[in-house]
């Protein structure tokens, strides 16, 4: 992983990216993921589907009435840079809201599309947080 930047943020080649993402995959990793446009914000909670070299797709156990899947489907080559973080890297000093989600989620990925895009995955460690 390369130099540090925001929160404990590292960069990551995308060779490292998709290493943590097949880890998810063969684990069996309860993900969450959200896909940021400026202040909106799209949120997939699910396991890996498919991994490979062009793309992530988390799978499409949503369905709508005429039987759509929804899910996520992320291309690689829309991506500028791929990030690692480790939830325990945040600083101690944080607040209850901040430490709930330290203690829910362990590690993410942020994949930065072009500013204002951007989306990040994180592996769930507690999957209560999802049942409130």
């Amino acid at each position: 992983m390369g130099q540090a930047n925001q929160i404990g943020m590292l960069e990551a080649t995308k060779a490292e990216a998709l290493l943590l993402l097949r880890k998810w995959q063969g684990d069996k990793t309860l993900l969450q993921a959200s896909l940021f446009f400026d202040r909106t914000r799209s949120v997939v909670l699910g396991r890996i589907e498919k991994v490979d070299d062009d793309e992530l797709q988390l799978d499409g156990s949503s369905r709508d009435k005429l039987g759509a899947e929804y899910g996520l489907v992320l291309r690689f080559a829309n991506v500028r840079r791929f990030c690692f973080a480790d939830m325990n890297e945040i600083p101690q000093d944080r607040p209850p809201e901040i430490q709930m989600a330290v203690d829910a989620y362990e590690t993410y990925l942020l994949f930065d599309l072009g500013h204002p895009w951007m989306c990040l995955i994180f592996g769930i460690r507690d999957s209560r947080i999802h049942q409130m």
